[in-house]
């Protein structure tokens, strides 16, 4: 994030790491990334000419070609439908630019990926969500992301994801009502309706 305290004024986005293409190592690569960027407040900082934004790179999700080949499409990405919605769901919260790396033809046929990538709710969360940010609570091992959890919040309305980023065994993972709304449910009497984003 150093360097994006230079650059946040004179751009509207910029790359936080290379070419994500679709290995599950490209995705968990970026947790700790867009958490210290979280954290500086450099999601939606001053930019040229309007605000700034850390690209998270493309979504290699649907009909997709290999990289560094000049042909295709001619492949179905290789993350299962639980890794894309690992993916999707921090480039959401994180309110990195969303890229659609497949076939937009081709959705006609898909619709898992049709599905993920026009969920309202999720859409509705990277367009219009402030105090984004990884929670305290998340886990990591040796720099590894193992269970992390992000809190955003929109108008009187709260979001949690947690992701079970190791993925190796069922995990139960809680958050406090203090860590995901900042302590103000100890100042007001907040009504809760649990909704999820995925069926």
């Amino acid at each position: 994030s150093t360097m994006a305290q230079f650059i946040h004024n004179i751009t509207n986005m910029y790359r936080l790491t290379g070419d994500d293409w679709d290995k599950y190592s490209d995705i968990t690569q970026h947790f700790n990334v867009v958490a210290e960027h979280a954290k500086a407040n450099l999601i939606g900082a001053s930019g040229k000419n309007g605000l700034s934004w850390p690209d998270s790179d493309m979504l290699p999700f649907g009909l997709i070609s290999t990289p560094g080949t000049a042909s295709g499409p001619t492949r179905m990405t290789n993350l299962t439908p639980g890794q894309q919605r690992i993916q999707f769901t921090l480039w959401c919260i994180a309110r990195s630019p969303l890229m659609f790396g497949g076939v937009a033809f081709a959705l006609s046929n898909d619709s898992f990926t049709r599905e993920l990538i026009t969920n309202k709710m999720a859409l509705s969360v990277n367009y219009n969500s402030t105090d984004n940010r990884q929670l305290a609570s998340s886990t990591y091992n040796d720099n590894n992301p193992i269970a992390i959890k992000w809190a955003a919040t929109q108008g009187n309305d709260y979001y949690v994801a947690l992701f079970n980023v190791d993925g190796s065994k069922m995990r139960t993972m809680n958050v406090s009502l203090n860590e995901v709304t900042n302590n103000v449910c100890d100042k007001f009497e907040i009504h809760f309706q649990i909704k999820r984003i995925y069926a």
